[in-house]
């Protein structure tokens, strides 16, 4: 059950959300034009009601075991439509039931992923959306495909009808090292460069940019992301 005084998910919406109205206004974009993807991983059903309750539309899972006991009750809960976005690295063995439960999935990073999840699309006959997660900070330790290989992945993406590209998304570096004040700023325009690039390469449309989270996203939206992540901010501390 939630631990969070009462009201306190739609205070916590209310004021991401004029952070994030704030930081459009400041960039000179227009209003909705930054979607916000609450991150509800490791979070309750309770909270997710709550949420919904407040109007929030779009939610982020990281697990598919997990997210098959959730999804199916906040839609069965929701009076209108929700969207749940796969936010964690997805094995292609578990492809057939994240396709069954995920309306949109960022962070597909191989040739592999994409055939497995087009391949379900098309044998379920369902249309499902996707975001490339490119590894633009190139740390090992995250998921994501290298800059020099997104195009080739671009290119599989071009020829699926089922599963439609929507844009590249990111996770940006935990901490800027010493000498390295700017560093995540410079993978929010290293991934906004990214999709502007094989936009005209492929002439395909990239109009969506998954950047910035609980602690950035006012920055990530200045450098034209599209898609927040938030979590903490909303939820609070995970256990």
């Amino acid at each position: 059950m939630s631990q969070l005084p009462e009201n306190q998910i739609s205070e916590n919406l209310a004021q991401v959300s004029d952070s994030i109205q704030k930081a459009v206004d400041d960039s000179g974009r227009e209003k909705g034009s930054v979607s916000l993807i609450a991150v509800s991983k490791k979070k309750p059903i309770e909270l997710i009601k709550e949420a919904i309750d407040w109007g929030q539309k779009h939610f982020g899972e990281n697990y598919v075991k997990e997210a098959a006991e959730k999804i199916p009750l906040a839609r069965e809960y929701a009076s209108s439509n929700l969207i749940f976005h796969l936010i964690g690295h997805l094995q292609s063995n578990k492809a057939k039931l994240a396709v069954e439960l995920f309306d949109v999935f960022q962070t597909v990073d191989s040739i592999k992923l994409h055939d497995a999840l087009a391949n379900e699309c098309e044998k379920q006959g369902l249309q499902r959306e996707a975001l490339i997660q490119v590894n633009v900070s190139r740390e090992q330790q995250k998921s994501g495909v290298s800059p020099s290989d997104l195009p080739a992945l671009v290119e599989q993406f071009k020829q699926s009808k089922a599963l439609k590209l929507k844009g590249l998304m990111m996770i940006g570096s935990f901490s800027n090292p010493l000498g390295q004040p700017n560093r995540k700023k410079g993978e929010f325009e290293s991934l906004a460069y990214l999709a502007k690039r094989e936009a005209e390469r492929a002439d395909i449309e990239l109009s969506e940019l998954s950047m910035g989270m609980s602690g950035d996203l006012e920055q990530a939206i200045g450098f034209g992301s599209t898609m927040v992540r938030v979590g903490t901010a909303i939820f609070g501390e995970r256990s």
